[in-house]
């Protein structure tokens, strides 16, 4: 035998005894055999057109039966469901349209598979139904039982078997064709203009009728929210173009009726508008077109393109050609010379004197014009921090110090404005650190006959000297601090904490000695900021002792505090709350007064500890008749006829951590009533109409609370249709042990009770 038949025997041995290994690796893991197919129904709720971009709301029940010489599937987080929309019937297609997955709760997935056991499955997500067999990824809608990626136990399913698809029907061919068109607007009208009076310079009201013809190629249909936007202005041009345009009101749709108003085949789209304008400005020389734009809305839903926008201008009357141009008030300096008293008190008005002076623009590009009337002008006077007067707080403000005749003082380009004014201010206070700086500020009248423009008030500050002694200041770097002992205590009840605080001497300015009573203050509080700031503060509380509010303050050193306090250390780091803070900061009431700027804060932020079980605090319910279940109920009737179905939402505090989970979680009383708050005889009441599975339904406290299949074969024998006006349920918690979870209301006196109105025959 030759060396190269040797080889290929030695392969084929080889090659043998690898398949022999596969073979027994392969039979070590157990497989899901299924028995037939998979049988499953669905329900379809809120299929809208494709253009609304709006998926349905699928409900999926689902059987996979096992065959009997099935291996046994235990464990955790076993199973996957995947739907999806498929080109072909048996959902090999590559293309699998809007596939949803993980939509499984974890006691589903959970569910053994063996030759005594099923898997049952019954759940709801969104898809896009609508969308699916109108487009080229239908018609068939698929669904598929797979092993889990995370599954406790390694499994195959046997293949070919666990996906099952029925074809769909196209809910809206006509939208799908249509949506994909512009809308085209080959007209725009203007059909109506009327105004009462129109004044020459304010804006008044007007009532617009605006028509828009579609053209052949637009499309014919759109139905949304926010669809359409209308704007008006004066121009310059036929057409509308230029930058320069007058009064535009960029969107003058106010109501829901023009925003939202359908466009309808074979029908213009026509708007009936009142808004505000300055019609007055419009028709002569400037601005001799009034136009009018239409244009798709900001955000309109569901979105679509739009030729356009299109644009309509008229020409119009103008009302007022002979009217003259306002006059322009304009400065090119101001001058202000102060005079004060010999003394003066430091917290007392007295007299001072004022002489400003105001030179008019003489330039030949803008002059001044002449300004003659009356309430012309005012000035102000204040004490300020900044140099031009803009900073912060305005002290002892007095808004107007001219006399009456100053006030209507004329201008002309060749006269400027002298105003010898004596009033009263607290000149006492100025001067010193708080407000280095006597402001005076000129402007327009607060109703000057006849109106001018004066586009900006001139302010001048000068320096004046501090009159007196001033207070001491204290001036602190960093506050640091850290826990020495956090006690232990109930939840949610004060503890003791001690505290090691520093705060450490100013690196800059030095501070100045600060001695007396009643110095500090030092609060501890919980903070949604990292900063500290903010007035939400929780369980705020002031912690120094009476002889550390006494502590001396001197230059280069640090004040340290070792501070005892009760506080609620658990309210803190959880959802509202997650930052321990200090604040530090001078004495309500400190002897003697001295000046501190700025508080001190530092925070820290603390680990969450969980309540000992998690808490469900419930704080409304809502109901709704399921789609599909009947609206109203049939007096006389017993449960086999009034088989009632509802969707059934929990709203509750999102915040809360944690896992529900265990048999006997929830009850849900449901009965009849006469009255919309459920009070009265309760008819045909049932304690508990959950079924065993939504009894047990896992609830990961962040997520919603749905139930979507609430159900009750209603007994109507012996009622009539004034005993049942009203179906009503209340949650409750079921009979898990006590460490299962809290169930809580928000407020205390909520009763988790609502009611749904039904018809009755």
């Amino acid at each position: 035998m030759s060396w190269s038949c040797l080889r290929v025997v030695v392969g084929l041995l080889c090659l043998a005894f690898l398949s022999a290994t596969v073979q027994v690796s392969r039979a070590q893991t157990a497989v899901a055999r299924l028995s037939g197919t998979l049988v499953w129904s669905y329900e379809a709720t809120g299929i809208y057109p494709p253009s609304y971009n709006v998926p349905a709301q699928v409900s999926i029940q689902l059987r996979a039966e096992a065959r009997a010489d099935t291996d046994t599937i235990t464990g955790t987080g076993l199973w996957d469901v995947t739907i999806f929309g498929n080109r072909e019937g048996d959902g090999s297609g590559t293309d699998r349209y809007d596939e949803r997955t993980g939509f499984v709760g974890n006691n589903e997935r959970a569910q053994s598979f063996s030759p005594t056991d099923s898997l049952a499955f019954d759940e709801s997500t969104a898809f896009d139904l609508s969308g699916l067999a109108c487009g080229s990824s239908g018609p068939y809608l698929c669904v598929q039982v797979s092993r889990a990626a995370d599954a406790s136990m390694t499994f195959d399913l046997d293949p070919e078997k666990w996906i099952s698809c029925r074809s769909t029907p196209c809910y809206y061919p006509d939208d799908s064709a249509d949506a994909s068109r512009d809308i085209i607007f080959s007209e725009l009208r203007l059909d109506q203009l009327d105004t009462p009076s129109v004044p020459r310079d304010e804006p008044i009201e007007i009532l617009l009728v605006v028509t828009a013809v579609p053209s052949a190629s637009s499309r014919q249909n759109l139905e949304g929210t926010g669809l359409w936007r209308v704007s008006i202005f004066g121009s310059k041009s036929t057409d509308g173009t230029g930058g320069d345009r007058y009064d535009e009101r960029p969107q003058v749709l106010t109501t829901t009726g023009n925003t939202d108003k359908s466009l309808v085949a074979g029908k213009p789209l026509q708007l009936t508008i009142r808004t505000q304008f300055l019609l007055g400005g419009v028709g002569c020389e400037d601005y001799p077109y009034f136009c009018i734009t239409l244009d798709k809305g900001e955000n309109p839903q569901p979105d679509f393109t739009i030729q356009g926008p299109i644009t309509h201008c008229r020409q119009v009357n103008c009302l007022y050609p002979d009217v003259p141009p306002i006059p322009t008030a304009r400065f090119s300096e101001m001058t202000v010379r102060l005079v004060l008293p010999p003394t003066y008190p430091h917290d007392e008005p007295v007299n001072i004197s004022l002489q400003v002076e105001l030179t008019p623009s003489k330039s030949p590009d803008v002059p001044t014009s002449i300004v003659e009337g009356t309430g012309l002008w005012r000035l102000a006077i204040f004490g300020n921090k900044g140099q031009n007067g803009s900073d912060g707080e305005r002290f002892d403000e007095r808004p107007q110090v001219l006399s009456g005749s100053d006030q209507d003082a004329r201008l002309t380009p060749t006269d400027g404005l002298v105003f010898d004014v004596t009033t009263q201010f607290v000149i006492g206070q100025v001067g010193c650190d708080n407000f280095p700086y006597f402001c005076v500020e000129f402007g327009k009248g607060y109703g000057p006959v006849p109106n001018f423009i004066f586009e900006a008030p001139l302010t001048v500050c000068l320096e004046v000297p501090c009159a007196y002694e001033p207070l001491p200041v204290a001036r602190a770097g960093r506050l640091s601090f850290s826990f020495t002992d956090i006690g232990t205590g109930h939840y949610e009840e004060p503890v003791h904490v001690s505290l090691n605080v520093s705060i450490a001497a100013s690196e800059s300015d030095p501070t100045d000695p600060i001695r007396g009573s009643r110095l500090w203050q030092l609060s501890i509080y919980g903070s949604a900021n990292l900063d500290g700031s903010g007035d939400d503060r929780f369980d705020e509380r002031s912690v120094l002792s009476k002889c550390q509010r006494d502590k001396p303050l001197t230059p280069g050193e640090s004040l340290e505090f070792d501070v005892d306090a009760d506080f609620i250390i658990s309210g803190v780091g959880c959802y509202d709350y997650p930052y321990f803070c200090l604040k530090f900061e001078k004495g309500a009431d400190p002897e003697p007064d001295f000046i501190m700027y700025d508080p001190l804060r530092a925070c820290m932020e603390l680990t969450c500890t969980p309540p000992p079980v998690p808490r469900f605090i419930i704080s409304g319910l809502t109901l709704h008749v399921k789609p599909g279940s009947p609206t109203a109920v049939q007096a006389g009737q017993d449960g086999s006829v009034n088989y009632l179905k509802f969707i059934m939402e929990a709203i509750y505090d999102k915040r809360q951590v944690g896992e529900i989970s265990g048999n006997r979680l929830w009850v849900l009383s449901l009965w009849g009533s006469a009255n919309a708050d459920g009070s009265g005889p309760k008819v045909s009441e049932n304690p508990n109409t959950l079924t065993t599975l939504q009894s047990r339904r896992t609830l990961i406290l962040g997520e919603s609370f749905i139930l979507t299949s609430v159900r009750n074969n209603f007994d109507m024998t012996g009622a009539s249709c004034a005993d049942v006006r009203y179906i009503c349920v209340k949650l409750s918690r079921g009979t898990v042990p006590a460490d299962a979870y809290e169930f809580l209301t928000e407020p205390e006196s909520y009763l988790p009770q609502t009611c749904v109105q039904m018809g009755c025959s």
